[in-house]
């Protein structure tokens, strides 16, 4: 999920800097199942802690100076490798002073969304990082798409 204009990342940088919250909403999809296109994302400055494996991170570092937000899959040596829920690959490792902000809350469809942080964060990175999540995203599309086809072929009421 990215921004490769420049302008979030400045806006978003300026409300942490000031000690604010940055707010803004998701426009990829590198981060399904846990956060959809269209998402709100609220962000706080990683203060003096250390991003945890599990979070999900702000990091300006998109071609162009663009905002990414993934997951961080395994910290090493002050360094948190990172990479999006629905990605094959990971997108580096990354030095603490190099996050913006780390994710605090996903709104969807104006309530709160779960985002597999905070207590089983570990969790979903293990799946991000064994890539069994992105295999089971892709099962699930496999299977909405079969039920769509199959709702096209008998009609909405199931019936031939």
């Amino acid at each position: 999920m990215g921004d490769n204009e420049g302008r979030l990342p400045a806006l978003v940088e300026a409300s942490l800097a000031a000690g604010a919250e940055a707010r803004f909403e998701a426009d990829g999809r590198s981060m399904l199942p846990f956060v959809r296109p269209g998402d709100v994302l609220r962000v706080r400055r990683l203060a003096d802690e250390e991003p945890a494996t599990g979070d999900v991170v702000a990091v300006r570092g998109m071609p162009g100076g663009g905002l990414l937000v993934h997951r961080v899959v395994r910290c090493r040596d002050g360094r948190a490798l990172i990479r999006g829920d629905n990605t094959t690959l990971a997108n580096g490792e990354w030095a603490r002073e190099d996050i913006l902000g780390i994710v605090t809350g996903v709104e969807r469809n104006g309530r709160a969304a779960w985002f597999g942080a905070g207590r089983w964060g570990w969790l979903v990175a293990w799946a991000v990082r064994t890539g069994l999540l992105n295999k089971a995203n892709r099962a699930c599309l496999k299977f909405r798409s079969a039920v769509t086809r199959l709702r096209e072929h008998k009609g909405d009421d199931g019936n031939e």
